[in-house]
């Protein structure tokens, strides 16, 4: 059995902006260091709710992102996805996994 490790760094609202065209205009440093904007939030969970107000952690608004999971992959390849190099690159594999997982079900 052959094991994947599916990441997102710096964190997994990188790849909840992949679905939306604002990650074009967002500063790719300002996305790999995500510092913290405040007690609560670092930047790109900062971005995410600008997008997605009801954003929550524990409460990903699915139905806001379903039709745009093709998006997402296709801005996932203008990032890392090498699992091998994830760790110290701004990027994800995540659309990796999902376009496995559609071709196991054709």
């Amino acid at each position: 059995m052959k094991w994947q490790l599916y990441v997102s760094n710096p964190c997994f609202e990188l790849w909840i902006l992949m679905h939306l065209s604002v990650i074009h205009e967002l500063d790719r440093n300002k996305m790999y260091e995500n510092r913290k904007i405040n007690r609560n939030k670092c930047f790109l969970e900062a971005e995410v709710k600008k997008e997605l107000p009801e954003y929550r952690k524990n409460n990903l608004p699915f139905e806001r992102l379903i039709d745009k999971v093709e998006d997402a992959i296709i801005n996932e390849h203008l990032f890392c996805e090498n699992p091998d190099e994830l760790e110290f690159n701004l990027g994800s594999n995540v659309g990796l996994l999902l376009t496995e997982l559609k071709k196991g079900c054709s």
